[in-house]
């Protein structure tokens, strides 16, 4: 330990941020290990209790046992079925856009762990480069001193050794990270799929949905009292209008009947004028032969 100290102190300042970094990447790596556990992301007795409740076409209960449970799993679930009740999209859409939101909280603190590898590592090569120009300096000013040119080199090492141990672990720390995530994606995938086939066999669609959502709900007792008089005044109406028509239609037959005989009584009275046209044509014929 007092070794690891001497050489800390060799160091130069350029080490205390180069210890600030290592510190602050494994409390990352520590953290994300902790979080990224599967028993904290996936429950396998949620997952089979909302593929029941799908199968059988219950999509409120699958999304009440998701919302059960506070794993991300959980979240995924009941995030996607809301989306799917009160929006337009479809389950298989409505499931992969609450996973793309909510699977970024496994991203957490990843872009920190990359970015203080690579600066560790600038800082590590900035304290060689000071150090190599502070021992040129020496060499400049007292000539060619041993001690002092030694010295630099050694402070030039020590900082690039102790970047590079911090940047090492935490690139390790990073990838290893990344694989992990990378699998929980996978089944989180995976489990979406199995829950979409439960809902296509419990027969479970945007059609379905919403004639169950259209189903008429008992309304407030003030707002049936209201509707009862607007249903009184409106059949108050219907009841006056048939009358109207009733009345109509009475007297439509009656113009019609009307005409019928005014048409009949024309009729007669071109008949009659035709036999007494006939008539007055036989008696004609008759004075005729008389007179012959």
């Amino acid at each position: 330990m007092d070794k690891i100290i001497q050489y800390f102190n060799n160091g130069g300042p350029l080490m205390w941020p180069i210890l600030l970094c290592s510190v602050v990447s494994w409390a990352i790596i520590i953290e994300r290990a902790i979080r990224l556990r599967r028993i904290g992301l996936v429950d396998d007795e949620l997952v089979k209790k909302v593929r029941a409740a799908l199968g059988k076409g219950d999509l409120a209960g699958a999304e009440q046992a998701a919302q059960a449970h506070p794993v991300l799993v959980g979240v995924v679930l009941a995030k996607g079925i809301d989306e799917f009740r009160y929006t337009e999209a479809d389950l298989e859409t409505s499931l992969q856009a609450a996973a793309e939101r909510n699977l970024q909280v496994l991203w957490n603190n990843m872009g920190a762990l990359n970015t203080i590898a690579r600066v560790a590592t600038l800082l590590g090569l900035l304290g060689t480069v000071v150090g190599m120009v502070w021992g040129f300096e020496q060499l400049t000013q007292q000539g060619v001193a041993k001690e002092k040119l030694a010295e630099a080199i050694g402070v030039a090492l020590v900082t690039t050794v102790g970047g590079l141990c911090v940047a090492i672990p935490a690139i390790i720390g990073e990838s290893a990270l990344k694989s992990k995530i990378r699998k929980l994606t996978i089944e989180f995938e995976e489990i979406l799929l199995e829950v979409i086939k439960a809902a296509k066999i419990g027969g479970i669609t945007k059609r379905s949905v919403a004639r169950k959502a259209g189903t008429p709900r008992e309304p407030p007792r003030a707002l049936t009292q209201d509707a009862d008089g607007e249903i009184d005044g409106d059949a108050e109406t219907i009841l006056d209008a048939r009358d109207l028509a009733a009345k109509l239609q009475a007297e439509r037959e009656a113009k019609a009947a009307k005409e019928e005989e005014d048409d009949e009584i024309d009729g007669d009275a071109e008949t009659l004028m035709d036999a007494r046209e006939l008539a007055a044509k036989l008696k004609a014929k008759r004075d005729a032969e008389a007179k012959s």
